[in-house]
């Protein structure tokens, strides 16, 4: 079956065989790649992108609804699933406010690639280091946890810039995971969500593009995103 079911009925049809295993899964840090696929199939990862850019145009509530009672089945696929919505949540935001979003929204929809988030642990002072190349930043960093890395299509991330005239700044940028320079460490050792694929991301002398720039912003200081 493919397509889009409502997520109410879709949660009753897929939860009981995602409860399947889960606790070995855990106990051997096994990511839940197969879900993946399974959520692929039914167009999950879409489900958030509004309707006009191809997704599904579901209410950002009844995502919350579904996340919540997938959790009562498999919680490591309820929460690496929740990094990647709450990233096409903001994006439909973003772009529903006339800011960039578009063209992660379309991605998305157009293969239900999944997005990994950094946001987690960068905060507002963000890690690592770019440095200014031509048409674009060198990018190098390690990024943990990156929830569901093992799938991730595209990493939504950022890097501190020192920039000559404005001073210590956050670049906020998305790099697919197929770039040179990016790479997965075995590292996911934890006593909880063991099975959530929550590996460092490692970026290498990335090539991040200048229009792949989503957003400055001063570091350390709040900012609205």
């Amino acid at each position: 079956m493919t397509g889009f079911l409502d997520l109410q009925a879709l949660v009753q049809i897929i939860g009981p065989r995602f409860a399947e295993g889960a606790a070995e899964r855990d106990d051997g840090a096994v990511f839940v790649a197969e879900h993946y696929d399974v959520l692929k199939e039914h167009k999950v990862f879409s489900a958030l992108v509004p309707g006009e850019l191809g997704g599904g145009g579901v209410r950002h509530s009844a995502m919350c609804g579904f996340l919540r009672r997938l959790a009562h089945y498999c919680p490591s696929t309820a929460l690496a699933l929740s990094m990647h919505q709450h990233l096409v949540a903001a994006a439909a935001y973003h772009h529903g406010n006339g800011r960039p979003g578009k063209s992660l929204l379309e991605r998305v929809a157009a293969d239900e690639t999944v997005l990994i988030s950094t946001g987690a642990n960068d905060w507002m002072e963000s890690s690592g280091a770019a440095e200014r190349a031509d048409g674009g930043f060198r990018v190098s960093a390690r990024k943990p946890f990156a929830s569901g890395s093992p799938k991730g299509g595209i990493l939504v991330t950022s890097a501190p810039y020192d920039d000559p005239k404005e001073g210590s700044q956050v670049l906020h940028f998305a790099v697919p995971f197929s770039a040179p320079g990016v790479s997965l460490s075995d590292d996911w050792r934890t006593l909880g969500m063991r099975a959530t694929g929550s590996q460092t991301v490692i970026l290498d002398n990335v090539f991040v593009p200048d229009q792949a720039i989503a957003l400055r912003r001063p570091r350390g200081r709040f900012h609205p995103a």
